[in-house]
């Protein structure tokens, strides 16, 4: 009996981490661009929101809406341009690199899911990795590398709403 009741405290415990997180990928390209990779190509997206925070108060925020009522799909996007088939309802104004942490989320309909990024990890190796993606909590990942954490189903899918 007290191991039944362990179990269920644990499994409802909010202080737990998710069975499942939706993780995209960052990398640099030119003249420090962050680049998000998506996972995947999302279909149907409606907004995308990016958070720049610093000792947990919030820098800047942007939104970011579909131009198409069924939304828009998008694989990969860098932060600080208008991704093709959206629109600015709020724009960034702050750099990414003045940040603690960026938080991405992403809208498909009734559907939402949301990345972080810990700027200092992902900067120590940034300009070294030229072939790979930053995975936060994972390190950094090829193409296929990033697929195949996917594929073994350990609880990381594409930042795509309407994955898991």
């Amino acid at each position: 009996m007290a191991l039944s009741v362990l179990l269920i405290l644990t499994a409802c415990d909010p202080m737990s981490p998710p069975l499942v997180r939706h993780e995209g990928g960052y990398r640099l390209v030119e003249e420090m661009e962050l680049e998000l990779w998506m996972g995947d190509e999302c279909e149907g997206i409606t907004a995308l929101e990016v958070v720049l925070s610093k000792e947990d108060e919030d820098l800047d925020m942007a939104r970011f809406e579909s131009t198409e009522n069924e939304g828009a799909s998008i694989s990969h996007w860098i932060l600080g341009s208008v991704p093709e088939g959206f629109q600015v309802v709020d724009p960034l104004e702050a750099d990414w690199d003045l940040a603690d942490t960026i938080r991405f989320r992403v809208e498909a309909d009734e559907s939402r899911t949301s990345s972080h990024l810990v700027v200092n990890s992902f900067s120590e190796d940034a300009s070294q990795q030229d072939n790979s993606w930053y995975v936060q909590d994972e390190g950094w990942l090829t193409d296929s590398e990033y697929n195949g954490l996917v594929a073994d189903e350990n609880g990381v899918l594409p930042l795509c709403p309407n994955t898991g």
